[in-house]
Parts: structure tokens; sequence; C-alpha cells
């Protein structure tokens, strides 16, 4: 962990904000993370649904998820934004111009 806090933070010491998806699919199916399943075919799943997070959970630099799209059945698809340790405003700052630019789809009860 110590390993990926120098590496990010050297990553970001370049970069102000990195982009990617929330996760790499789609919303699984009900069963699919089923915990009565055996615990390597969930963490295997699970690992692979979250492929994008880990990084921010193990150094403790932030991070925003934001809904910047839906699938064609209305689910919805998130873009993550990433900065280096302590730039919490850069994510918001870039996450109000992007809900300007592209307003967030809201949930219709």
């Amino acid at each position: 962990m110590a390993r990926s806090e120098r590496t990010s933070a050297a990553f970001f010491a370049d970069h102000d904000v990195v982009l990617t998806p929330t996760v790499a699919t789609v919303t699984p199916q009900i069963g699919h993370l089923d915990p009565t399943l055996d615990f390597e075919t969930v963490i295997g799943r699970l690992m692979d649904w979250v492929a994008f997070t880990p990084l921010q959970n193990a150094t403790g630099e932030p991070a925003i998820s934001l809904p910047l799209a839906t699938t064609a059945d209305g689910l919805p698809l998130g873009v993550m934004l990433a900065a280096g340790r302590g730039r919490e405003a850069t994510l918001l700052e870039v996450a109000y111009e992007l809900e300007e630019a592209r307003p967030f789809a809201r949930i219709q009860g």
C-alpha cells in the first residue's frame, strides 16, 4: 500500500485529475454477487466489477463518481474522477462544471 501511495503521488505531481469509469460493467443481475456463493467466485466477480476504485481506497486519495449517462435500459453509468491527496476542491469544481454542462439524470420514483 505504501508503494501504491508513492506511485500515485508521483503521478499526481504531473496530472490534475484522472477520469475512469466508476465500475467496469453495468449493474450485475441479482444473484451475481450472492454471498452464499463460494468466496473465490464472489471476490473475483466483485474485483472485476469495481476494477477502477481500489486504488483510491488503498491510497486514501479523493475520488468522486458522477452519473453522466444511462444505459438503454435506464441504468446509471458513472464516471469516476480521482485526484491527488488534498485535491477535493479540484474534484468538486470539475464535477460542478460537468453537471452544469450536462445535467445529471434524476431517478424518477
